[in-house]
């Protein structure tokens, strides 16, 4: 196989005082981006530290926050025709991008070029983990997705575009009402331009696609879930997060994504939003990104990831990106990609 998956361990010895300064060996697992060589770091000791990170959600403080959030919500049906910003003409005359329930509007203080907001449901303030459906989902989706179209239509210098959703602020969101936003840019953001350079590279060298290969070698794999429309789903071997799963697209290329792509990626959302819920996490992000739209290239596959952060809890809270992720681009993974694969296949009914 020409992709390999690689595992390195090493063992910590210390004098623990829960064992009355006994010596114990730790044993840490260290897994290779098979694409990129980032290492997901996972050490058997963690579990204390993991149950630490994810408390379990405070569901009477979430009410009470989405209660006191509410009233002066930029988001809501009373405030967004006064308080969101519109698109220029040139882009869309009507002003805001509708679909569905969901509707769009320029990011009121852009970071790129071009940024936008989705709002899901400007009638709901708040959707929990649990309840989003599948409409919802993807109306926000292909709603974005139009945007990027535009945006492509009427400035080619624009050839880099993600839809990523932060919720909670423990994930962070910074507006409580549930959103999405848009983002494109002529510049492509580093760890995007690492793994499509590095998809580029494989092809040149291999004469093969790494995504369609990385597809067929975790399809005999426990880490594989299952196959939704053009989406296959699956744990990550080197997760970048917690509780991370990953759906790769057959298709490369943007223009060739249909409206039954996006409502079957909006579907396993759903499941994978219930299972969540399910284990008591209630944040999370995700992200759908592109290769470069200029190009009709044949390297890299449309990808989507999803993963939870810690719980949006009172009090003080243990804030899971640190130097490592930070700076070394390495991940602390408190779960076994195996055995979450098998919890997952279980709650989706999967044999």
């Amino acid at each position: 196989m020409v992709i390999q998956l690689r595992e390195y361990t090493e063992t910590a010895r210390v004098l623990s005082p829960y064992k009355d300064f006994k010596e114990e060996e730790q044993v840490i697992h260290y897994r290779e981006h098979p694409l990129t060589g980032e290492f997901s770091i996972l050490p058997e000791s963690l579990t204390t530290k993991r149950d630490l990170l994810y408390r379990k959600p405070n569901e009477a403080f979430l009410d009470e926050m989405i209660e006191k959030t509410s009233h002066s919500c930029f988001f809501c049906s009373d405030n967004l025709e006064s308080s969101a910003s519109k698109f220029p003409n040139s882009i869309f005359p009507e002003g805001r991008m509708k679909k569905g329930k969901s509707v769009q509007f320029p990011n009121l203080f852009s970071f790129t070029c071009y940024s936008s907001v989705i709002v899901f449901d400007p009638g709901t303030h708040f959707t929990k983990i649990g309840e989003f459906t599948p409409e919802l989902i993807a109306d926000a989706l292909l709603n974005g997705i139009d945007y990027i179209k535009i945006v492509k239509n009427i400035d080619n210098t624009v050839n880099h575009a993600c839809i990523g959703v932060n919720y909670l602020g423990t994930a962070g969101s910074s507006i409580f009402h549930p959103h999405a936003q848009v983002i494109l840019s002529t510049l492509s953001f580093p760890y995007l331009e690492i793994i499509s350079s590095k998809s580029k590279e494989f092809y040149e060298k291999h004469e093969l696609n790494f995504w369609d290969e990385l597809i067929k070698l975790e399809a005999k794999s426990e880490r594989y879930i299952e196959q939704q429309g053009s989406f296959h789903w699956m744990v990550p071997y080197a997760p970048r997060g917690n509780y991370e799963i990953q759906g790769i697209c057959e298709k490369k290329n943007l223009d060739s994504l249909n409206e039954n792509d996006i409502t079957a990626l909006a579907s396993e959302i759903v499941k994978i939003l219930k299972l969540y819920a399910k284990m008591k996490r209630n944040a999370f992000n995700f992200i759908l990104f592109f290769g470069p739209l200029a190009e009709n290239q044949k390297y890299f596959n449309i990808n989507f990831s999803i993963l939870t952060r810690p719980n949006y809890n009172p009090g003080p809270t243990v804030n899971d990106t640190w130097f490592l992720p930070k700076f070394c681009y390495s991940y602390l993974i408190f779960h076994d990609p195996e055995k979450f694969a098998r919890k997952i296949k279980k709650v989706f009914g999967i044999k």
